[in-house]
């Protein structure tokens, strides 16, 4: 058996497929001027924000019923997995390989398709069932902040960071699954190795990156990914 690569597996979406939500009542929306670029919404507050702040927990009861999702994607080329930073939409392909686990939930949407494959406009196509946005509050604290070097990524006191140059990690129950990690703020959600080799090995449109935990130096980063790669093609 390949042993466990020192890397972090992290969701992405294939190729790039923009998907984003529909106005919420708990939103102000804000219609602002940009100089050189022309006039954009703002969308402020409400259950959104507090997804991207890393705040909410369970939020299928604060959403409309039915809610929708516009993707760039037509219906013929829609991956089983559309990330755009906090939100992550999901086929029922891919909730039926992953499974149910604690601290997450499959919220139902309408997703609106994109007009052709050529096109990069949100929506404007079919209206389909059968996906659902992945809310996950499995916030992982582990961390080990002693251990661990960052250069200028991250705030030790306040515990918060965007990225490292080299991260230990404890070992933690809880890291099992889909998870994020405690302080980390862009919004990414893991998998564990299980996992990714699971996804890896079946038939989803679903990508898997793989994020080096030792970035000290360009052959370390190298040997992580050789090292994940094999573990990824490794036989069941």
């Amino acid at each position: 058996m390949t042993h466990v690569p020192p890397v972090l597996f992290v969701l992405r979406t294939t190729n790039y497929v923009g998907v984003t939500l529909q106005d919420l009542p708990d939103q102000d929306i804000s219609h602002v001027k940009i100089f050189g670029i022309g006039g954009g919404r703002l969308r402020l507050g409400g259950v959104a924000s507090d997804m991207r702040n890393e705040i909410a927990e369970s939020i299928a009861h604060r959403l409309p019923s039915p809610l929708r999702v516009y993707a760039s994607a037509s219906r013929d080329n829609l991956p089983d997995l559309m990330a755009s930073g906090h939100l992550i939409v999901v086929s029922q392909a891919f909730r039926s390989t992953v499974g149910d686990w604690d601290r997450l939930e499959y919220i139902p949407i309408e997703l609106e398709t994109g007009k052709d494959i050529a096109s990069n406009e949100l929506g404007g196509g079919d209206v389909i069932d059968g996906y659902y946005i992945l809310n996950c509050w499995n916030r992982v604290d582990c961390v080990d902040w002693e251990k661990s070097t960052f250069g200028n990524k991250a705030n030790i006191k306040d515990k918060i960071f965007s990225g490292w140059t080299k991260l230990i990690l404890r070992a933690h129950n809880d890291a099992q699954g889909i998870f994020a990690i405690h302080g980390l703020i862009k919004n990414s959600r893991f998998i564990s190795p299980d996992m990714a080799r699971l996804i890896y090995n079946s038939d989803l449109k679903a990508n898997i990156d793989k994020i080096p935990l030792d970035m000290s130096s360009r052959d370390s980063i190298i040997s992580a990914s050789e090292r994940a790669d094999l573990y990824l093609k490794a036989i069941f």
